[in-house]
């Protein structure tokens, strides 16, 4: 029987779990993000870049801090309420309470001649702001976790650039504003999928 002989086995998923998780852990740190103690609102659509928010954020954190996933069904696609239901089982299984608000965002962007894209956003927003303002906590120890990461930022820049934006008005989304922070801004979406696809983890499209 054959022997091996050379390097050990290298264990890709494993250093692609650890590389993530320490990843987003030092982005996280370095910009004051979170921290042990806080009650953390997490938008989750149920789209690969919140669910791996959701996911990489169980790992660094664990119940050290409190979460509070939010979900908005916006009611437009005909998926919409399957991927309601996908964000709360998922939520059951991690012993997280999943929030589902059913909104109207047609007949909101209509009402204020907006796109459906810029109403969604809006109202999203304004669904965590609720939740955030009735958590008995000091605004100290609360943060709205969103799932932009870097492509979502380069996007951004370049959409700035085609507006005629000067060389100072070329920036893209910051890593915080006020109390809503972005632990996956300087992760790929490659990395993202990467991260989902090793850890089995599922999403919606």
């Amino acid at each position: 029987m054959a022997s091996h002989i050379g390097p050990p086995f290298f264990d890709y998923e494993t250093f692609y779990r650890s590389y993530m998780k320490d990843k987003v852990r030092e982005f996280i740190s370095s910009n004051n993000l979170i921290k042990k103690g806080d009650h953390v609102i997490i938008g989750v659509s149920g789209g690969p870049d919140s669910m791996c928010l959701l996911s990489v954020l169980r790992e660094i954190f664990g119940d050290s801090i409190t979460m509070h996933v939010i979900h908005v069904n916006h009611g437009i696609r005909e998926t919409a309420d399957m991927e309601a239901d996908f964000v709360i089982n998922i939520c059951d299984q991690l012993g997280i309470e999943a929030k589902v608000f059913k909104v109207d965002v047609l007949g909101y962007a209509r009402e204020y001649g907006m796109s459906t894209e810029e109403a969604g956003r809006i109202i999203r927003y304004k669904l965590f702001e609720d939740v955030f303002n009735k958590i008995e906590a000091s605004e100290a120890d609360k943060r709205i976790a969103v799932a932009h990461n870097m492509n979502d930022n380069a996007e951004t820049m370049l959409l700035n650039m085609f507006r005629g934006s000067s060389l100072g008005g070329l920036v893209g989304i910051k890593a915080s504003r006020g109390h809503i922070v972005r632990p996956l801004l300087h992760t790929s979406r490659v990395e993202i999928e990467e991260y989902l696809d090793k850890r089995g983890i599922g999403y919606c499209i």
